[in-house]
């Protein structure tokens, strides 16, 4: 019976832009090999993302997976929330990576321009692609140490490799839950917006909040229609400024 592991691979196997190192994760699942899966992890290249794809897609012709009508409409957006992208830091991108990115986004606003996905910004993308970096040399220490728990030979010895791994896998999880919060919102987290605060907009954010509930309070509490107007112009005011501030829709 089909599981979401299959379902998740046949969405890799046809999707365009498909994350490589979360297909080299999908592969650990299911492939025995693995030299093969570590020669892989190794780097990304066009023969070996061609492999890659051609182990997937042969474990599904084994098991003889048929993806249901739904699945298949499902699986021709160019994006899946659980694999994109990862890393910090715009020197770690090479010009190809810069034009691949382009070549995303663009891509990527396309389809998004008759849908209900949100616009994907230059910035957007490049914050996605640099948290991919980062995502990335987690997927391959992860890979290490599943190669070492391979090995292992006590249960002691793949208990400790099993306790390095966990807290890989939380942090793999986090960065993936980040970019999934960002290609549905079209927006950073606002855990992130604040996080990159001046001291001097992070004090002004707390200060139009502390003034926002002041004004909801006496708009409240008074019985005065002008007074009532009054207030709410202010609260409006306040509102526009921090999401001024923190670039919020709302």
């Amino acid at each position: 019976m089909p599981n979401k592991l299959d379902l998740e691979i046949y969405r890799f196997c046809n999707n365009d832009i498909s994350d490589y190192y979360y297909g080299i994760s999908l592969l650990m699942k299911v492939c025995r090999n693995k030299t093969l899966v570590n020669f892989l992890n190794r780097s990304e290249t066009d023969n070996n993302k061609k492999k890659l794809i051609y182990e997937l897609d042969k474990y599904l012709t084994t098991i003889n997976y048929e993806p249901k009508e739904e699945e298949q409409k499902e699986s021709t957006y160019p994006l899946q929330t659980e694999t994109c992208i990862v890393g910090t830091g715009v020197q770690n991108s090479t010009p190809y990576e810069q034009k691949i990115n382009r070549e995303k986004l663009d891509d990527i606003n396309i389809k998004c321009h008759n849908s209900d996905i949100p616009y994907v910004t230059d910035n957007l993308l490049l914050i996605i692609s640099n948290i991919k970096v980062e995502r990335n040399k987690l997927y391959a220490e992860r890979a290490s140490y599943h190669g070492e728990l391979h090995g292992a030979k006590t249960n002691e010895d793949r208990y400790n490799l099993a306790k390095l791994i966990i807290p890989i896998q939380k942090k793999i999880d986090t960065f993936n839950l980040k970019i999934s919060e960002i290609l549905k919102s079209g927006k950073l987290p606002i855990n992130d917006i604040v996080s990159n605060l001046t001291t001097k907009e992070y004090k002004r954010v707390n200060n139009l909040k502390i003034y926002i509930n002041r004004y909801k309070n006496k708009q409240k509490k008074s019985n005065n229609l002008i007074e009532k107007e009054s207030f709410e112009k202010k609260i409006t005011d306040f509102k526009n400024e921090l999401n001024q501030i923190l670039n919020a829709d709302e």
